[in-house]
């Protein structure tokens, strides 16, 4: 038995509200992410219009003209929360006047031409090429970590204007316009079947995204914004392994705020936890884009970086140590003066497994600290006597070609 116009619209929007139900679900759960709530009303936008076609006469011209209004201001909802989901700068202001360039086409085409069906083929091209707008924009979109799923929205909303351009030229191209119920019938089929691969797939860039957050945080110190220990010790396995393959070579610089117990005595904890925050961002501005800067614990930064001799470490060393000395941290009106002492350790000098780095890095360091502070000190073979009982190192692996280890 086929299904007339009416109960095939009420079929598509009632599939399209229920499919906003499973977006709102998202919504509960991920609120802080931009586009889920604009996705979210372009569904029921055309859940709505679909249900306004399914209810009132289809002879109307009104009836027909404020139903595709609905449906156009679902789609532009939909492509607005895409786009504002990856990131892509589109601008709020652009949406409304494209929105209101729409409202008056299709009413004034109504007024003028007074054909239904002309009103429901000028709705499809001007969802077509919104459509088209956002696909191009998603599938160039080359920074988010969850390309699969976006390339699969982008799919769908391309098949979407593909048959629709391709429904209307094979009308234009045999000169027999389809029928008003044909247009909808077909426009609607159309509609449900693709919104369940964008809902899909806009579906899936939620969870991917939610994936990659929980893996950063997993990764990163709340406090600071950089690495946490679990990252670094990551990233200096694949440095080892970088190193074994091809020897490019690499220094571990271990930091310590000196007198910090101190800082968090006399400003209290909240400015310590400034103070932290400060240096790591000192930090950050010192080094390439490709080293790696972690909060080790406590107050001790380690950063991992491209610096193949001990030469090159201990100049980015005394360059860390300069900025954190003559920048302080501004804590209520106060300069919170801090300095810092540095170990340093190069992969195939000091060590050739990340347990010997770490040790000679941290052997270096409390040198620095032994020694007078606000300094940097390369680990030397005669800090192995500081070891404790225990700690299991290969002596015979450590190797150096420095004779002095301590700098003012």
């Amino acid at each position: 038995m086929a299904l007339d116009q009416p109960t095939v619209s009420l079929i598509v929007g009632i599939g399209l509200l229920l499919q906003a139900c499973v977006i709102g679900a998202f919504l509960v759960f991920v609120r802080r992410y931009q586009g889920i709530r604009c996705f979210l009303l372009g569904t029921i936008g055309l859940g709505l219009g679909f249900l306004i076609q399914a209810l009132l006469p289809a002879s109307s011209l009104i009836a027909t003209t404020a139903s595709y209004i609905v449906l156009l201001s679902g789609l532009f909802g939909l492509s607005n929360g895409i786009l504002r989901f990856i990131g892509a700068n589109n601008s709020a202001r652009i949406y409304g006047f494209s929105w209101l360039l729409v409202v008056g086409l299709l009413s004034a085409s109504a007024w003028w031409w007074a054909a239904p069906s002309l009103i429901i083929s000028l709705a499809m091209l001007m969802g077509s090429v919104g459509m088209a707008y956002t696909a191009i924009r998603v599938w160039f979109q080359r920074t988010i970590p969850y390309q699969s799923a976006s390339r699969l929205l982008a799919i769908a909303l391309g098949l979407k204007i593909a048959l629709v351009v391709a429904g209307l030229s094979y009308g234009w191209y045999r000169y027999a316009w389809p029928s008003v119920a044909s247009l909808q019938v077909g426009y609607s089929v159309l509609i449900l079947l693709l919104s369940l691969l964008w809902t899909g797939g806009f579906g899936v860039m939620i969870t991917q995204r939610l994936q990659c957050d929980l893996s950063a945080l997993a990764s990163v110190d709340v406090l600071t914004g950089l690495a946490n220990r679990r990252a670094i010790n990551d990233y200096l396995e694949q440095a080892m392994a970088k190193w074994r393959r091809n020897q490019q070579g690499f220094a571990v610089i271990m930091l310590d705020i000196d007198s910090f117990k101190q800082i968090n005595d006399r400003y209290g904890h909240h400015a310590g936890d400034m103070v932290l925050r400060h240096i790591g961002l000192v930090l950050s501005e010192q080094v390439r884009i490709n080293d790696l800067i972690g909060r080790w614990g406590g107050e001790e930064f380690l950063l991992i970086v491209d610096a193949a001799t001990v030469q090159q470490a201990s100049f980015l060393a005394e360059r860390l140590r300069q900025a954190i000395q003559h920048q302080p941290t501004i804590w209520c009106e106060q300069a919170i003066q801090h300095t810092v002492s540095i170990g340093i350790a190069v992969c195939g000098w000091h060590g050739f497994n990340e347990t010997q780095l770490l040790t000679a890095a941290d052997l270096a360091l409390y040198e620095a600290k032994e020694t007078g502070k606000n300094r940097w000190v390369v680990y030397e073979r005669h800090m192995l006597n500081q070891l404790e009982t225990g700690v299991a190192i290969n002596n015979e692996d450590l190797v150096f070609d420095v004779d002095s280890s301590i700098y003012a």
